[in-house]
């Protein structure tokens, strides 16, 4: 939270016949939907390039024609802002889906449910709030 955290996703062509055209979108989302801010980090695509990130939320990369049996990937760079502490607290889980569009191929498929931690410091509870000391303690 508060930060920059990598992403890779790999494009893999089992097929018999060349991938062209590929185009990848990647939502940044929760289970319940809600919107928490997290996004790509703009110029950090990494195996492809950028081609609508109109919505930092929902980028849209192209990637190189895959040729059968190929894979690449596409690194990127997705930050979860501070404000995203709300979702935090109130125990959303995150997920990222991922579409693939190309000449032979269109899929979605999305990640497992993932956390996002904090190392923020919640005190729950304080009890015997009179303390007793000397100096130097």
């Amino acid at each position: 939270m508060c930060q920059n955290a990598p992403l890779e996703i790999t494009i893999s062509n089992s097929g018999g016949s060349p991938m062209e055209n590929i185009v990848v979108t990647v939502e940044f989302t929760t289970e319940s939907g809600a919107d928490c801010g997290v996004r790509y980090v703009p110029g950090t695509a990494n195996g492809g390039n950028e081609s609508d990130i109109s919505d930092l939320g929902k980028p849209v990369f192209e990637m190189p024609d895959l040729a059968a049996g190929e894979s690449k990937v596409l690194c990127l760079e997705v930050f979860a802002p501070c404000s995203a502490g709300v979702c935090i607290d109130n125990a959303e889980l995150f997920k990222n889906v991922i579409s693939l569009n190309s000449s032979n191929c269109n899929e979605e498929v999305s990640t497992l449910p993932y956390e996002i931690r904090t190392a923020r410091l919640v005190i729950t509870n304080i009890s015997n709030t009179f303390m007793k000391g000397s100096q130097g303690d």
